[in-house]
């Protein structure tokens, strides 16, 4: 009787190659970067590594930051020109905050569910290559005499406890 109100089939989206059912082609990439990064918070399992995403990204700021430190000593800089310049680099450093936030929540899974992940090919197939390796050594990093390090506690819990390392 009411079928025609409920039916959405017609805004379903289909699933891309990606395995993600939400790509959108006409996205930002930064848009593309945010819903990457809310999926893998939301998420209990450990989802694709959105490795070509991030290249491209930091790829396109590495780019940006070039260009607005030529431009911003450039004499010839308006001071308009110069507060678009600091907004631009404002935007830099939401999308650097998004790519760290993004990457601490895959090493936080990662370092949760090492054995898990390394005991499924299908799991392991999601994560990067050097994520691979982390997952390989159990979640753990090696520490050189002498070197400096900013990690987490849990990361580094085992060794303190060994007193193979001292905190500084």
């Amino acid at each position: 009787m009411f079928s025609d109100d409920f039916d959405d089939s017609a805004n379903v989206r289909q699933p891309s190659p990606d395995l993600n059912p939400y790509v959108d082609e006409s996205e930002s990439n930064v848009t593309r970067l945010i819903r990457a990064w809310t999926d893998e918070r939301n998420s209990p399992d450990l989802l694709i590594f959105r490795g070509e995403l991030l290249d491209d990204l930091l790829q396109k700021l590495h780019q940006q930051a070039i260009m607005v430190e030529h431009l911003s000593v450039d004499p010839n800089t308006t001071e308009e020109e110069h507060l678009r310049l600091t907004l631009v680099q404002m935007d830099m450093e939401r999308v650097k905050f998004i790519v760290k936030s993004y990457a601490r929540v895959r090493l936080y899974k990662i370092e949760k569910y090492a054995p898990f992940i390394m005991g499924r090919p299908e799991m392991q197939g999601r994560l990067s290559h050097i994520e691979l390796t982390y997952a390989k050594r159990g979640g753990t990093v090696d520490l050189e005499k002498d070197s400096v390090h900013i990690l987490r506690y849990r990361t580094i819990e085992q060794i303190l406890s060994r007193r193979q390392v001292e905190l500084v």
